[in-house]
């Protein structure tokens, strides 16, 4: 792929360079103005249309890995906000200001892992509306740092499971699933909308 190729170069690159650098290499790096290709993307980007996403959340079921309700905030923030899904099962109650009428993105969750957002400009706050009090109403009782869609455990879902169990038997429900249909869909919809 695009990717693994753009990759391979750099790596190749960042040897020569400090190899240079330690004068085991003489020569110009050879990688200086080598084309890794264009990029073709495998999958067409589509967006639902404002009714799409209502039959969509409409269609969330119950299931183990989180409550209709939850599941529809999770894909509402992602749509509202314009984040990643790990920037949404990162959020806390603290990172809400219902007088604001904003949610700060401070951490990603990711598979077991808590860090800092993907990027440093990724650290943000993001205007929301009246939608901020909605999603103190799911705070309840949690403390400040606990997160804001947790299991029992207290740590928030894995995203594959979100997409298996939660998000793809709704979207294939209402017709609106695709290869590469995903929360990051909910992101594009945010951008395009």
């Amino acid at each position: 792929g695009w990717w693994a190729r753009k990759d391979l170069r750099n790596i190749l690159s960042a040897i020569f360079s400090k190899a240079a650098e330690w004068k085991l290499w003489a020569g110009e790096n050879p990688c200086i103005g080598v084309e890794v290709g264009r990029k073709r993307e495998c999958r067409e980007k589509r967006i639902p249309k404002p009714d799409q996403l209502t039959a969509f959340l409409a269609a969330i079921p119950e299931t183990a890995v989180c409550s209709a309700a939850e599941a529809q905030l999770m894909a509402l923030t992602a749509v509202i906000a314009g984040v990643r899904v790990s920037e949404v099962l990162g959020l806390q109650p603290r990172d809400i200001d219902a007088a604001a009428e904003t949610i700060e993105i401070r951490r990603r969750w990711h598979r077991g892992d808590v860090d800092d957002t993907k990027t440093q400009a990724s650290k943000r706050v993001r205007q929301v509306g009246g939608f901020a009090a909605e999603l103190r109403t799911l705070v309840g009782a949690k403390r400040d740092d606990e997160f804001l869609f947790a299991r029992e455990d207290g740590n928030p879902p894995d995203d594959r499971d979100l997409q298996q169990h939660v998000f793809r038997p709704a979207a294939e429900a209402v017709g609106i699933y695709h290869p590469g249909f995903g929360m990051h869909t909910f992101r594009r919809l945010n951008v395009s909308w």
